[in-house]
Order: structure tokens, then sequence, then C-alpha cells
């Protein structure tokens, strides 16, 4: 982790995307087409706004110092390539979820399903893009359809036991080296921390890198900072050597 300081909990974290289909047709005449771009805006915003609902800050969280809550946030949209005079037929938006490691991936997952479930069943209470824009075509029994996809692959949060003898020992190790210990938890992500921590490891996440320039395009570290990480391990290890 990025940070010359104690790292009590990150968070799990799902990708998403979500495809909204509709009907190719003159802008013109939006009357007669049904805009997926706009359907895929109003899905997204739907989403959101029940997932902010259902999953607030968790009062566990305050101990921790998180600097946000769980997120839902879109990240990329892709769309069919017609003409600018053209209704899209299709768009995807893609995007990520931060939980908190106080609520249940499977939990989260349910929840989505239910909510695009729900729109589906219920796409003409998406519309908001005025008189013109809709999302179903009786005359020609044509209705929008959304489609959710969770990723396989995704990564539970962690919370660390902040009484435990790791967690106290290192928190002693960097006031001693650095003066000072301000321990912070963040909406990244680790993997296969949660299952270290199931099999019965007491786990502490730090770094010794520079928060300012994490995922930059010029990510870097400092030498000295390198440094008092080294004697912040040493000094670790002997502690809790000599606790056991």
């Amino acid at each position: 982790q990025p940070c010359t300081a104690l790292i009590p909990a990150v968070a799990g974290v799902i990708t998403w995307s979500l495809r909204a289909t509709g009907k190719l047709f003159h802008s013109g005449l939006p009357h007669l087409g049904m805009n997926a771009l706009e359907m895929a805006m109003d899905a997204v915003t739907e989403m959101q706004k029940r997932f902010y609902e259902d999953f607030p800050q968790h009062e566990k969280e305050l101990p921790y110092n998180f600097a946000t809550a769980s997120t839902l946030k879109p990240t990329r949209i892709e769309s069919s390539t017609n003409g600018i005079n053209q209704i899209p037929p299709w768009c995807k938006v893609s995007g990520d979820v931060r939980l908190s490691p106080f609520y249940d991936m499977p939990l989260l997952q349910e929840k989505l399903h239910s909510y695009v479930a729900d729109m589906n069943a219920n796409i003409t209470a998406l519309e908001s893009r005025g008189p013109h824009s809709k999302y179903t075509l009786p005359k020609e029994n044509l209705v929008g359809k959304l489609e959710l996809t969770l990723d396989s692959d995704f990564s539970e949060g962690i919370a660390c036991y902040l009484d435990s003898v790791g967690f106290q020992s290192f928190d002693e190790a960097v006031k001693h080296v650095k003066g000072d210990s301000q321990p912070f938890s963040t909406m990244g992500s680790l993997p296969l921390v949660r299952d270290l921590q199931r099999a019965g490891l007491d786990l502490t996440l730090t770094g010794f890198g520079k928060s300012s320039v994490y995922h930059g395009d010029n990510e870097y570290c400092l030498l000295s900072d390198m440094a008092d990480g080294m004697k912040i391990l040493a000094r670790f290890a002997n502690t809790v050597d000599n606790a056991e």
C-alpha cells in the first residue's frame, strides 16, 4: 500500500457492465426510436440511487478512519458507432463497486441483479429525457432491455483486528521511527488477504510509497521512505517475537 502508515482496512471490489438495447432511428424522429444511450444513463442513475440506500456508511467503519464509504460508479462507456444524426441502438456502461468489508459481497450481487430485474419490469419508469424519449414502442411491440454482467473474479474487503499483537506492534514501530502514526483505511483493494485472515493469520497492511502518485503515470517512491520502512519492519518483527 502506498504510504508509510498502517492500513487497518481495505474494500472489496467487483466490476460490472450494464448494456442497454434500444432501437436505431433517425434523430429527427426520436419517437420512432429508443435511445439506448439515454436508457443506460437513466439506469445507472437508478442503480446508484438504490445502491446508496442499501449500502450507506456502516457504523463499524468509523474506528477504521475510512476516507470514503462504499461506492458504485461508472468508469467507462461504449456505444454503437452510428451517425451523429441517429438514435443509438445500444450502449454499454462499465464500472466498479468498492464495498466496505463490513458488507457481504453475495448480498451486493443479489441486490444489483434485483435492481436491473425491477428496471426491466418497469422500464417506462426510467423515462426522464423529455416527452419524446421513450423506452417502449407499443405499436411495434418493442421494449428496451437492460442486461447486467458482474465479473466472477472479485476481491473481498478486509478489516484487520485493531487490538491484535500485530496491529499494535506495527503502530508502535511507526510511531518510534516516524514520530507519529495515523492509521487510515481506503477503498482500494488487495487480493487474497481475506482468505488469509479466514485461515487464522493476524494480518497487518502497510506500505512505504507515496500516496500522492498512487497509480499515477509516473509512480515512484523515495529511498528515504524505504529506509524508514526497513527500520519499522525490524522493530515490528522484534516486538512481535518478544510478545510471543
